[in-house]
This record gives C-alpha cells, structure tokens and sequence, in this order.
C-alpha cells in the first residue's frame, strides 16, 4: 500500500523517539512520540489524511534529548508491477520487473534480504530500468526476499516509493573453475586455478588420454595443488571442480576446462645422503651417483624454520658442508637434477632429510666420518677404477671399528681394492689396532677379488708351474689367497707388477708380507675384502 510508510531501523534510544512528518507539496508537519524497542515505524498517510499521490515525504526520528537523528525520505506513485526473479549457474540472481509508469521515478534499488536478518539487505544495488543481476560473493544458501524499491531525486535527496518483493529459497552451489594452468615436473604436475566464490575446497582430477578421471586431490583447501607419483614419458589430463558444504550438504560445481601435459623422463630422487668428510677434512654429504642426473642441488634450512634455501650445486656427488655456521642446526637435503628439451627439473621428492649441527656433529662422529671415507672400487669392462693413495693409519682403524668387524683370533686383515693396501691389525671387536700395513695387487676387472668377510681357512706352502712358483699360500675363499707375485725357482721375480689389479682374483704380497700372513695369522682369522 503506497500511502503506508513503513522504516525498519536499529533502536540508538532507550528512551524512545519524536518524529516528524512533513509533505513536501503542502509544508505540513505531523509530529509524534513513538517507544523504544519496537525497530519498526510505520505510519498510514490516508488515516491522517496526508496522502496524495506522487507527493514527496520527509520522515525524522530523534531522540528525547535531540541529540541524534534519523531521517528517511518517502515518495508516493505507482510504477513497479510483476517482479521475477530467478538463480543463474553462476549464482547470482536475475531479476526483472515491470514499469506501468516510466516517468514518476528516476531510478529503482534492487536487494536481497535474508528472512533470518530482515533489517540488513545482504546485497543491495542502483540500478536505472527494471532488470539486472545481484552478486552472489555475499549469498549463502537460504530464504531471500528480493525486492525493487523505486526512487525519485528531489533536491539532491532520493525520496524512496514503492516496493515490490518476492520471497524465493537460494541454494548455492559452486561456480566453475576457471584459468586453471599445469606445469609438468619430475613425475609430478603442478596445478594452479582461480578461486571460486564460496568454495569451502576443491577436487582434483586426471586421467590418462582415453581414460576415465581419478581423484587425485581432495578437500584442497588451496588454489594450487601438486599431483605426485606420475609415470615418465605419459601424457596426462587434469580438471578440477569447486566444494561447497560438508556430508549430505555437499555440493560441486562443473569440471573445468582441461589442460594436459606430458611428463618428461627425468632422474629419481637420491636414495640417501650421510655425512662424510672430504679430501680437505671438511664435513660434507655424500650420495651414489643417479641415472639420467645432470647435477646434484643440495638445499638447507636453519632447524625448526620452514623454508629451504640452496645451498648450491655440484656434478659430484659429494657436497662439502663449510659454508654452514658450525654452531647452528641445519636440516639439509638434496635433490637430483636433469636436464630434458632444454629444461631442468629436480628430483619428485629429494632425498632423506638429515639433522646435524656442524661442529657437534664432527666431534661426537669423528670415527664414523672417517669410515665414511673408505671407497671401493669400480669395474668397468676391462679397466679398474682404484688410486695409488693410501688411507691414513687414523681412517683405517676407524674403519674397521665402527663397521664392527669381528674375529675368532686376536687379528684381523682388511684388504682395500680401492687403494690396493692390506692392513693387519690386532686386539677385538671395536679395539683393533694397526700392526702391519703394505701394498698388494689384487684382482683385475675380468677376475676380480670378491667383495665380503671371509676366514683364513688352508694354508699351503706354495703353487708349483713349469718355470714358476707363488709361496706362502693362505686361502681365504676358495683358490682366493694371499701369496707371493710369481717367482722363478731360483728365487728371482718373475712379474713384478703389484700396487694395482692385476691378478686372477687373488691378493698378490711382497714376500715378506706373504711370508708373515703363512707364519704369523693363525686360521679362523677374519678377512674382509672391500
């Protein structure tokens, strides 16, 4: 009813309010007293005959002391007819209405109002012709009243008129994912999208060309994601969809638009990294060598932080630590690096993560860093990789005492094909001292020297040929033995190459050290070969 003025208002006066009405056209006032509490005024023109139509009405509420106001402005003409409103897929409301007169108002508000809050519109909008759209960022599943309220300016104020609402139940569901972009990595693929209004998460799909979708990714709370566990050399395609609500309420919006990638062929991640010294004595890290890497990035982060920062890059694989504060803890890990159509990409997942200090580190390790220096050889079709350098005495007994070699006599004997040295050593288990050190010559890559612990079992005096003899036999595998290099009868060498592989998988000595293995190690001595 156009002649009923009716103001929905938060109370700011505990002790009620005065108000005055005045017509526009005629300059009359009504005034009266109205009580606190009630939020709503409403006044009938036609009961004290103010009304007429297309008349313009001041409205002013103030408090007992006049301290403060509100005012509100009211215009009477009939314009608006058969609201309709309806949900789009995007989630806001289209509405439209009707102008039976086109002239009696300069411009209309369109606002939805929540029935569990009447007072506070959620949304509200001006707008000049009678059909348009409310933004959905402010709606949440519901009961909305949706109304029209036409306005009139006179003298710089909108003078508010006639209304026209409809009640309508809004559900909201989740719009489409859009801009969604995937960059590949090492059997994985990054995703990144845009995020959608009044998603609660998203899902994450992929499949394979042909395929059906797999989940890959649930209740994502973020608007990037990374799919993990890929296949090299597949192409995959990826979409996601938008989550609102939770159980029975769960609603999803529509798959996005796809975007594919293939997955290059890249290195595996470092299985394990230890901590090592290097040929300078600094503490560093060490790992094997991995397939198809190009380079090796070895990352560090201050204990207890989040971020990862590089620590820097190598082709070796071992990374010295010297740049570290030797007072702080670090957690460090490392990645594998390779390189396919002019891009590089780091390992799926790096390595094992370790914890150290610097300086603690080497000083409660010491033996156990200096084992770690130990290499074994490699075989490579028909050559050997070995050095002519020699471990020192300090690396060798740490060696043997940590791996924790034992021996059913006071001795043990450790052969490094490595360094092509064999070290003698007496005393027990986790207490073995060096007795005798010297270079021997053993097996060359098409007969190698096994790898492993074995025991001094047999013991001959020597091996007879037709020109040639090798003394002081003491088999440990087998025919693998220590003995002499080949000697002529008369007691002349007849090949005197040692310090390097050489041999049909034996361990060739000096004489004298030949002789003392023979005569001084009793059976059951251990022997480890490495």
């Amino acid at each position: 009813d156009r002649s009923v003025i009716v103001l929905r208002f938060q109370d700011f006066a505990k002790r009620g309010y005065d108000y005055t009405l005045t017509n526009l056209k005629t300059k009359e006032n009504h005034k009266g007293k109205i009580r606190s509490g009630i939020g709503i005024f409403s006044f009938d023109l036609k009961k004290y005959g103010l009304y007429s139509e297309g008349t313009g009405y001041k409205l002013v509420l103030r408090t007992k002391s006049g301290k403060k106001q509100c005012t509100t402005r009211y215009y009477t003409a009939s314009a608006l007819k058969d609201i309709e409103v309806s949900q789009l897929k995007d989630n806001s409301l289209e509405y439209r209405w009707k102008l039976t007169n086109n002239k009696a108002y300069t411009g209309f508000l369109a606002m939805a109002t929540r029935k569990k809050n009447p007072v506070m519109p959620e949304i509200r909008t001006m707008v000049a012709n009678g059909q348009g759209k409310l933004d959905s960022k402010k709606f949440s599943s519901g009961t909305y009243t949706v109304s029209a309220i036409a306005y009139r300016l006179i003298g710089g104020y909108r003078y508010y008129g006639e209304r026209i609402a409809k009640v309508m139940e809004y559900e909201k569901t989740p719009g489409r994912v859009t801009g969604l972009q995937v960059k590949e990595g090492a059997k994985s693929a990054s995703l990144r999208w845009n995020p959608v209004d009044g998603a609660v998460s998203y899902r994450v799909y992929a499949k394979k060309p042909g395929g059906k979708y797999h989940l890959k990714g649930d209740q994502v709370k973020a608007t990037s994601y990374k799919v993990t566990g890929l296949k090299a050399n597949a192409k995959y395609i990826f979409c996601v969809r938008a989550v609102m609500g939770f159980g029975s309420d769960l609603k999803l919006g529509a798959m996005s638009l796809e975007d594919s990638v293939k997955i290059p062929n890249t290195a595996p991640d470092i299985r394990r990294i230890v901590p090592t010294l290097n040929k300078n004595n600094e503490l560093s890290i060490k790992w094997k060598e991995v397939t198809n890497a190009k380079a090796y990035w070895v990352y560090a982060r201050k204990t207890g932080t989040e971020n990862y920062t590089l620590l820097g890059k190598t082709k070796d694989t071992i990374f010295s630590l010297k740049d570290l504060n030797r007072q702080t803890s670090y957690d460090i890990v490392a990645y594998a690096v390779s390189k396919v159509d002019g891009k590089k990409y780091k390992s799926p997942n790096g390595s094992n993560v370790i914890t150290l200090t610097p300086a603690e580190y080497v000083k409660t390790h010491r033996q156990q860093l200096l084992a770690s220096t130990v290499r074994t050889i490699k075989y490579h079709h028909y050559s050997c990789e070995y050095t002519s350098k020699r471990y020192s005495r300090e690396v060798k007994e740490a060696y043997v005492n940590y791996k924790g070699f034992e021996s059913k006599t006071r001795y043990l004997i450790w052969v490094s094909r490595y360094t092509q040295q064999t070290t003698i050593y007496k005393g027990s288990k986790g207490k073995w001292k060096q007795i005798r050190t010297f270079v021997v010559g053993t097996g060359k890559a098409t007969s190698t020297t096994p790898k492993g612990v074995f025991k001094i079992f047999r013991k001959e005096r020597g091996w007879y040929y037709n020109s040639t003899q090798c003394l002081y036999i003491s088999h440990f595998r087998s025919r693998n033995s220590f003995h002499t290099r080949p000697l002529y009868y008369g007691g002349a060498v007849a090949t005197h190459t040692i310090g390097r592989p050489v041999s049909h998988g034996c361990v060739r000595c000096y004489t004298p050290d030949a002789w003392f293995i023979y005569k001084k190690i009793p059976l059951q001595t251990t022997v480890v070969i490495f």
